[in-house]
């Protein structure tokens, strides 16, 4: 069953008019899909999303989707507790996809570290814990360079504030458990992207969904909608007392 479409948000927080409400969003009734498109001083970004039961969930549908045994990663250096523990230990130990760390604001030892086998680049923007703010556009090139994925952790940075997607991303992971409820009642995770990478997440998705990724829960699908329409509201407030 197709969720109702959130209400659109421009960065400023301000409520968009009916016109921009239907530019930003189509419902597509064959896949049941809701398409975002992102063009604020950019070329259109059109984006889809899958939903799981937490953003690890949503990290570990973009790796086993799009990963396998024998290929190389480059990972930030700073990052979420989680994640680099998947790329110390589980991932390269017990399936053998390897991991070089590197400082993503170092754009030449970042593309030093790329190998011929590398199919992935993972940086945050904004950082957990640090609030290290990474180059995506320089990033996104220099994976695009390698004819790698850039995947951005932007769960500090929901998309009212900023959209990896439109400086050329290819897959935004969103921990939904975090800034976007923001109230500390439920828990989610969130994969955007292009349409043809989505549709890939969500083929593996229907293979292993309850065995790997799990759907985000019925009960917490709620709480995550109403904090969505909260975030209008209360994304003036926040950027009006970060200075």
């Amino acid at each position: 069953r197709a969720a109702p479409a959130p209400d659109a948000v421009g960065m400023d927080g301000a409520e968009p008019d009916e016109a921009q409400r239907r530019r930003l969003l189509e419902y597509n009734a064959d896949d049941g899909l809701w398409t975002i498109t992102f063009d604020e001083g950019h070329e259109p970004v059109r984006a889809r999303a899958v939903v799981l039961a937490s953003g690890v969930a949503a990290l570990h549908a973009v790796f086993f989707t799009f990963l396998s045994a024998g290929d190389h990663v480059v990972v930030s250096d700073t990052t979420y507790e989680a994640t680099w523990k998947l790329w110390s230990e589980l991932l390269p130990t017990k399936y053998g996809i390897e991991a070089t760390f590197v400082d993503v604001g170092d754009l030449g030892a970042t593309r030093a570290a790329l190998r011929p086998g590398t199919r992935m680049l993972i940086a945050e923007t904004i950082a957990n814990p640090t609030t290290k703010v990474a180059d995506i556009g320089a990033l996104a090139q220099i994976a695009a360079d390698a004819d790698a994925l850039l995947l951005v952790d932007a769960t500090f940075t929901p998309p009212t504030l900023y959209r990896p997607l439109a400086d050329g991303a290819d897959l935004v992971v969103h921990s939904l458990t975090k800034y976007i409820n923001g109230h500390g009642d439920a828990m989610g995770g969130a994969v955007l992207g292009r349409a043809d990478l989505i549709e890939q997440i969500r083929a593996l998705e229907g293979d292993y969904n309850f065995e790997m990724f799990f759907s985000l829960s019925c009960h917490n699908c709620p709480d995550v909608v109403q904090a969505l329409t909260l975030m209008a509201l209360e994304n003036p407030r926040i950027t009006a007392t970060l200075i």
